[in-house]
Parts: structure tokens; C-alpha cells; sequence
């Protein structure tokens, strides 16, 4: 056990999860922008970059929105989703310069990226979802598990 308080005995485990299911879309966010590409035109990739950098400027509040929540709740928790989420950050930032850098698309076949290795953030995403697992679970059955485990 952490040490942290236990839970009323009206506490639901559903009630939360969402709400930490909810979290994750801000570091997803960050891998779903790729960049300005099929800008035939300077004015119009001007728009392009205010357009993208709102929507980062969004991603970026919601981002600390969330850790200060999560640490509200659980610095377990939220040690974890901070650490999901800086991975995120660096693999999409190399992403987003990269494709800053390349020559602008013409056809819609060209859209697919292709090439991401996400596998970094897998174990980080488990680390996560186990972190929120453990902490939606009520003291007693974490207590109870852990007699078992003993025994």
C-alpha cells in the first residue's frame, strides 16, 4: 500500500476511470499533429502555422490542465503520466520538426506517415493505466491482495 487514505465505502471504481481515460487524449493529441503539408501557397501556409499552432497552444493547456489534476489526486499517478506524457512530447516534437522540414505534399496518398516507432511509449502507457488501476482500487481489496500474495 502507498499510504494513501482509503477510499469512503461508497466509492465506485468506474467513477474515476473515465476520468483518467479522459487524460490520455492530451498527450494522443500530440502524435496526431504531423505538420503544414499541402500548402501550395505562402499566405495560405502563413494560416496554416497560426491554425496549427492554436490547436499545440490547446493541447499544450490541456496537457497541464490534467497533471495538475492528476497531482491533485495521486502523486503516484500522476509521476506516471508525467513521464507519458515528456515521451510524447520528444517523439512527437521530432515528428512535427520533421515534417516542418520536408517539402510540402500535392496528393492525398502522400498524407499517410509512415515510419513512427511508438513502441517507446507502450511500456509508458501500461505504466500508466497500472498506476490509475492501482489507485482506483479500493484500500481493502489492495489490503486483501496483499494477505494473499503473503500467504
Amino acid at each position: 500500500m502507498s499510504g494513501r487514505s482509503p477510499k469512503p465505502l461508497g466509492f465506485s471504481q468506474t467513477t474515476g476511470a473515465p476520468k483518467y481515460a479522459k487524460r490520455l487524449k492530451g498527450p494522443l493529441g500530440f502524435l496526431a499533429m504531423g505538420g503544414p503539408k499541402g500548402l501550395p501557397g505562402r499566405p495560405r501556409a502563413e494560416v496554416e502555422r497560426i491554425r496549427l499552432s492554436e490547436i499545440l497552444r490547446t493541447i499544450q493547456q490541456q496537457l497541464a490542465f490534467y497533471a495538475a489534476w492528476i497531482e491533485s489526486e495521486s502523486p503516484d499517478v500522476a509521476a506516471s503520466y508525467r513521464a507519458l506524457v515528456q515521451a510524447t512530447r520528444r517523439l512527437a516534437g521530432s515528428q512535427m520538426h520533421a515534417a516542418w522540414e520536408a517539402a510540402a505534399l500535392h496528393t492525398d496518398a502522400e498524407m499517410n506517415i509512415a515510419g513512427i516507432d511508438y513502441s517507446g511509449l507502450a511500456d509508458l502507457e501500461t505504466a500508466y493505466l497500472a498506476s490509475v488501476r492501482d489507485h482506483l482500487t479500493p484500500w481493502w481489496a489492495r489490503l486483501w491482495g496483499s494477505v494473499e500474495k503473503s500467504a
